[in-house]
């Protein structure tokens, strides 16, 4: 195995060379995996990888709990369900199911998985999420504390001239004065969805799948403040669904979301990635935003799996695990909402 520093990504950031994810044997996925914890972005080019779906969702199981099956206690599919057990589903929610299933589809049976595109079927559905447009700075469930803390994204087909772009916060909190670490340290924020504000462009049903996948609950608070799995110090700049801070007004709210966006969304923490047929890049979730600038994905397919790192580092990974809970939640009006008030809270866009 060869790594080499990946140009950009502030001090972070590294390709992996000389080794074949679709060959090598789990000690060496386990020292990969800790490499990609570590690095934050770690980029495995089309020529050390050839993988089929069953074998990026093994290597996921050798990092941790792939997370995001149906068995999840808070997710959409667990909405769905509960709803259709009692008889509740509407029109709108028989929508986004189909939607949901078709995002899965031939890959329902690998936890963790689903695909991304803005290819479309015979019925003019699109097959996959996040499926057209760009898209805004952002991160897994980034409105929630029970965030999954890597994806990989490995491109199938159709993705040349396309890109990707990832940006890390670790490298600027390191460089902020005694004093804003401390006010970081006990700021939290109010997360609500907006439609349409992170993707633009996207039909209601394909749009209230963003919303589950990003801030599902309104009014959920979360720790500024993070760590990542292996310890390093950011925060979760995911600012498109930041309301407000919990105990200042709005008005004072609005200061110190644009004094963090200043501060740490620049373009020397960034890394941007031109996709080619093949390719795979792993990336942290936890204290790292990543965002599409393509606009025209109409013929590109990537396939996304999230995971844990809870095998290989041996401690809980998942959301505010990483910050001293001991369990990841949504956290609303100071305590973790259960499963039975996930289901009463979530709301679907009806149309806009």
């Amino acid at each position: 195995m060869i790594i080499k520093k990946l140009n950009g990504f502030g001090s972070l950031g590294v390709e992996v060379t000389d080794f074949d994810l679709t060959t090598a044997s789990d000690e060496d996925l386990i020292t990969f995996g800790k490499v990609v914890a570590d690095q934050l972005v770690v980029l495995v080019r089309k020529e050390n990888c050839s993988l089929t779906s069953e074998r990026l969702n093994y290597i996921a199981n050798i990092f941790g709990d792939p997370f995001g099956g149906i068995e999840t206690k808070q997710s959409a599919y667990t909405v769905v369900e509960e709803k259709r057990k009692n008889g509740e589903l509407d029109r709108q929610d028989i929508r986004v199911l189909k939607e949901m299933l078709k995002i899965r589809h031939d890959i329902d049976h690998l936890n963790g998985q689903i695909w991304v595109t803005g290819k479309k079927d015979a019925d003019g559905d699109y097959l996959g999420m996040f499926a057209d447009g760009e898209l805004d700075w952002h991160s897994d469930r980034q409105g929630t504390g029970n965030f999954c803390p890597c994806i990989g994204l490995m491109a199938v087909e159709g993705t040349q001239d396309t890109s990707t772009e990832f940006l890390q916060t670790a490298d600027a909190y390191e460089k902020l004065s005694d004093k804003d670490k401390e006010f970081i340290s006990g700021l939290i924020a109010i997360h609500s969805y907006t439609p349409g504000k992170i993707a633009p462009g996207l039909n209601s049903s394909q749009d209230n799948i963003v919303r589950m996948n990003m801030c599902p609950i309104d009014d959920s608070e979360v720790p500024v403040a993070c760590k990542s799995t292996t310890g390093r110090n950011g925060i979760r700049l995911s600012y498109n669904t930041i309301k407000s801070f919990k105990g200042f007004s709005q008005e004072e709210s609005d200061k110190i979301l644009k004094w963090l966006v200043d501060t740490f969304l620049k373009d020397e923490y960034a890394y941007h990635h031109d996709w080619e047929d093949g390719d795979i890049i792993w990336m942290d979730q936890t204290i790292t935003v990543h965002r599409r600038p393509t606009k025209d994905c109409s013929k590109r397919v990537l396939l996304r799996q999230t995971c844990n790192f809870d095998k290989i580092l041996g401690h809980g990974t998942q959301g505010l695990q990483n910050i001293g809970y001991k369990e990841p939640a949504i956290i609303r009006e100071g305590k973790p909402i259960t499963k039975e008030e996930f289901i009463k809270l979530i709301k679907f866009n009806r149309t806009y």
